[in-house]
């Protein structure tokens, strides 16, 4: 099942109000020139899952025709493309903070290896991992902070930074 665009929800909830008073309203999110969304479910490994900040700024991936990963944040209808550093040419995010800086991973496509990110004004940064040849940056909170796993042969371990 490939989606064509992405629906993103926005809960507004006043401070007075219940649940069951709660409003909606969804925007669409129709995918750079060029892309297609990731599809989902039934898909494996990491999917574009969307994040969402207060500011209504939302980090999230595409896929370009030959299935390359492209991350990108979206501000008020304008895709940023977000910078892949050296030795990487994928990626996808996971985490998005109030300041606008997102989270994920990159990916060399050649060997498979994927290393903990975090862009700053669309530029990335790469995260120590230790190491280790495979990490994610899963969340990032206001205060920069950032939590993710680093895979390693004897099992999973996580991690906070920042």
């Amino acid at each position: 099942m490939n989606i064509s665009h992405i629906l993103l929800a926005v809960l507004v909830l006043p401070t007075t109000v219940g649940l069951a008073d709660a409003q909606y309203q969804i925007t669409a999110i129709e995918p750079p020139a060029g892309m297609f969304s990731v599809a989902w479910p039934g898909t494996t490994g990491i999917n574009n899952y969307p994040s969402i900040n207060n500011s209504h700024q939302v980090a999230l991936t595409f896929l370009s025709p030959t299935y390359a990963r492209q991350s990108y944040l979206w501000d008020n209808g304008t895709f940023t493309a977000l910078s892949s550093s050296p030795g990487f040419d994928s990626g996808a995010t996971t985490g998005i903070n109030d300041a606008g800086n997102v989270v994920g991973f990159e990916q060399n496509s050649s060997n498979g290896l994927t290393a903990p990110v975090v862009w700053i004004g669309g530029n990335p940064t790469p995260l120590d991992q230790g190491g280790q040849p495979y990490g994610i940056a899963w969340s990032i909170n206001n205060s920069g902070q950032i939590g993710g796993t680093i895979c390693r042969d004897s099992g999973d371990v996580g991690w906070v930074g920042g």
